[in-house]
């Protein structure tokens, strides 16, 4: 019997006093990642013959977290009005255009 996604969980373990980064895991995906990085388990937990979890060491200077961008709000339905109008003067634009006019949109000068 397999793990339910909720027991397929990360721990990252680390202190200013340690040099190292501790990680345990049951998720068969942060173990390949882990493979595919070149990071070996020290030690690896079973249950009938079967990987339950994996125990991994490294130095501090080599582990790097952080969030990836983050999601923003769709924006105020003015904003999305403006963006919808923008994007359908582009293909409007795109569509009339001869391949040696290159304008940008509004047709002024910066610093005008």
């Amino acid at each position: 019997m397999g793990m339910t996604r909720e027991e397929q969980e990360t721990v990252i373990r680390w202190d200013r006093e340690d040099p190292d980064v501790h990680i345990w895991s049951a998720n068969p995906v942060v173990w390949r990642r882990m493979a595919r990085l070149g990071i070996a388990p020290v030690r690896e937990t079973t249950v009938a013959g079967k990987p339950t979890g994996k125990f991994y060491t490294l130095p501090v200077n080599q582990f790097r977290w952080g969030m990836k961008g983050r999601r923003r709000s769709p924006g105020s339905p003015e904003s999305l009005a403006r963006a919808r109008q923008v994007r359908k003067q582009r293909r409007q634009g795109q569509k009339g255009q001869e391949s040696h006019t290159s304008e940008p949109l509004g047709g002024s000068e910066i610093g005008s």
